[in-house]
């Protein structure tokens, strides 16, 4: 099902200030030399699953990403025909960046994925109402939390005793800039932070020595490393430096829908979840060139060189493998565990694990994945 790509409206800067602000740390942001056309098509099957069965066509669901890496999953879901085997027609923006919180709030998009804080800051700053619902967990294990170095900073050990440095992050909208607060905490307290608006600017400013380091995706830096210009210090698709510097996994990246929406668009969204879910099997049960010749036919990587694909498909990967290990439930004890990780390890002043506003029954509801796939597993 071919559907008319719609392009991103002209976005307005999403930032908040202050404890709201901080809150974007985990929100994952595109990497460079993986571009592709914003607003595509995705039209996918997950028939294998429960559920009801899918015999007319529903309303249709309008999906904002950051970037266009930010899960390929998605990707899988259109080229394999999954979105058309549900009779749910799929558009997004891949493109979104910052912005994708503005698209979700102002109906403009009906889902959207994001690390989990992206979520969090909208609670925060809805002045008592309940903005979004988190529908369940994609991926996890330190996805936009890789430092590397420089040309001329090829260890962490000699970047922890640099008496001056500079890190290159993403705004506070990013997982970026949220792990560059735990490597100030926990490798080297002297650098001070060069915020710049995206990946591209972060792997020239390395190239250019206008930064000593920079964190965000390892594909980010993947043409950077490549070209002898910077070297990886902390690779987060190894899940024990994951948990080295932020402890055992929690909940990263989230989809989550709004309540409207979730009321008005139910089924489409039971029918995109288990669609997804297809996609999600499909990705971990062949191999990285399995996935890769189908993606290379999506718009969204028609620049994208196979090789430099492939990785975009292996990085991906190590995450969702992480992600999969709960099937993307989220229980109360799960979601609690993530709210007190996020305060221990990010130091973020003013935020509670135990504020009220932020309770599972609140903000999480993963009931249509269950109606999908069946009882959570043991012990989520």
């Amino acid at each position: 099902m071919l559907v008319k790509s719609v392009r991103p409206q002209p976005c307005a800067r999403w930032c908040v200030r202050s404890v709201a602000a901080m809150l974007t740390m985990f929100v994952v942001v595109g990497a460079s030399g993986c571009g592709g056309d914003a607003g595509q098509s995705a039209s996918a099957d997950n028939s294998g699953n429960a559920g009801a069965s899918t015999t007319k066509a529903v309303p249709p669901l309008h999906v904002a990403l950051p970037a266009v890496i930010s899960d390929p999953t998605i990707y899988i879901a259109d080229r394999q025909g999954y979105f058309d085997d549900e009779k749910v027609k799929v558009t997004y923006d891949d493109a979104a960046g910052s912005n994708v919180g503005n698209l979700l709030i102002s109906g403009r998009a009906d889902v959207a994925t994001l690390g989990v804080t992206g979520p969090l800051v909208l609670v925060e700053t809805s002045k008592g109402t309940k903005p979004v619902t988190i529908l369940f967990g994609s991926s996890s294990g330190g996805y936009g939390g890789a430092l590397v170095g420089g040309e001329n900073v090829k260890t962490l050990d000699q970047f922890k005793h640099m008496s001056k440095c500079k890190i290159a992050s993403l705004p506070q909208a990013t997982a970026a800039y949220g792990w560059a607060q735990i490597y100030f905490k926990q490798v080297n307290p002297n650098c001070d932070l060069l915020v710049v608006p995206d990946p591209p600017s972060q792997a020239a400013a390395l190239a250019a020595g206008r930064a000593d380091a920079a964190v965000g995706s390892p594909l980010s830096f993947q043409q950077v490393v490549a070209d002898g210009k910077a070297h990886f210090l902390v690779d987060t698709r190894d899940a024990a430096l994951t948990e080295k510097y932020a402890g055992k996994t929690f909940i990263e990246s989230v989809y989550f829908t709004t309540p409207k929406v979730l009321q008005e668009k139910k089924e489409s969204l039971r029918r995109f979840i288990k669609a997804w879910l297809k996609a999600r099997d499909f990705y971990l049960g062949h191999s990285d060139d399995e996935v890769v010749k189908v993606l290379t036919g999506a718009p969204a990587y028609k620049q994208t060189p196979p090789e430099a694909l492939k990785g975009v498909v292996n990085t991906y990967r190590s995450y969702l493998e992480v992600g999969d290990r709960t099937k993307g439930y989220i229980s109360p004890a799960y979601w609690n565990y993530t709210l007190s990780q996020i305060q221990k390890y990010f130091g973020i002043k003013g935020f509670s694990a135990s504020d009220p506003a932020l309770a599972y029954d609140k903000i999480v509801d993963t009931s249509l994945l269950e109606e999908v796939q069946g009882p959570p597993p043991d012990g989520n």
